[in-house]
């Protein structure tokens, strides 16, 4: 069955995601704006008109759909239960209002309509409305807008941390274990945090992780993460990581300083990596 829409929130400072999943849509609309700055010449006909293009394009879309009593919540990628158990309409806008909306600039959106259109930015605006005619559904509406978000306090953040290596900046990971489960574990190494933000230097690196199939991410236990070397500084780093079983993950890896123990950037994903 197509899903009409998906809407999924990442925090790139905390690494955290959640995703909501729509079941109806009541409209959908795209609007290409192209703003164009015209110039008439004098005494001549409108075909004449010199048109310049000085600003580049935008994209917005305007969703509306209804939110409703459901018998299982249509948020997932967390264990919160407020997430979890969110199924009805009014725990639905409560979601919506404490957690999913945009707060700080490290919140970013993907929207999915269907299977073809996948869109990266930002809400704009979301609404909810509720009528005497229809007391216990809700009309919802979004106002999405395509684009990179772009962080003021990124340099307050250590770098998310880049495979040093393979010239891409893109973290890969060598399926040779660890001493202890080499069965279940990974090691990623030659990676390195090439800034420290408002900190000095870094005190270790976390690790996110989750099956390909999941929308959920799990952070690792620090027992179940080793360093080569101490991880106080920029340099090279191999870090290895336990998994209880083995399968197909995702990964994605963060720095830890004195003043962001929870983790600062994030690493891009790390897909279809099998755990021997």
């Amino acid at each position: 069955m197509v899903v009409p829409f998906k809407l999924e929130h990442v925090n790139d400072t905390d690494g955290t995601d959640i995703a909501y999943t729509a079941d109806n849509i009541v409209s959908f609309q795209m609007d290409y704006l192209t703003p164009l700055t015209p110039m008439p010449l004098p005494q001549m006909p409108d075909d004449d008109n010199i048109l310049i293009k000085v600003e580049g394009n935008t994209t917005t879309v305007n969703i509306s759909w209804r939110v409703r009593n459901l018998t299982t919540s249509p948020f997932t990628g967390t264990s919160d239960t407020v997430y979890t158990n969110a199924d009805t309409a009014l725990e639905q806008l409560e979601v919506f209002r404490t957690k999913f909306v945009p707060v700080t600039v490290s919140d970013s959106y993907t929207l999915t309509v269907g299977e073809e259109i996948i869109l990266k930015g930002t809400l704009l605006k979301m609404s909810f409305t509720l009528s005497a005619t229809s007391p216990v559904v809700w009309d919802g509406a979004l106002q999405f807008i395509v684009g990179n978000v772009a962080s003021s306090t990124d340099n307050l953040l250590a770098s998310a941390p880049v495979r040093v290596s393979n010239g891409s900046g893109n973290l890969v990971i060598n399926d040779d274990g660890v001493t202890s489960n080499p069965s279940h574990g990974i090691s990623i190494p030659q990676i390195k945090t090439t800034s420290f933000g408002s900190d000095s230097g870094i005190t270790g690196y976390l690790v996110k992780y989750k099956t390909s199939s999941s929308s959920g991410w799990s952070t690792a236990s620090s027992n179940d993460i080793t360093y080569n070397n101490s991880a106080t500084n920029d340099g090279n780093q191999t870090v290895k990581v336990e998994l209880s079983s083995s399968g197909t993950y995702d990964f994605r890896v963060s720095a830890k300083t004195t003043s962001n123990p929870n983790g600062n950037k994030w690493s891009p994903i790390i897909s279809g990596v099998v755990v021997q």
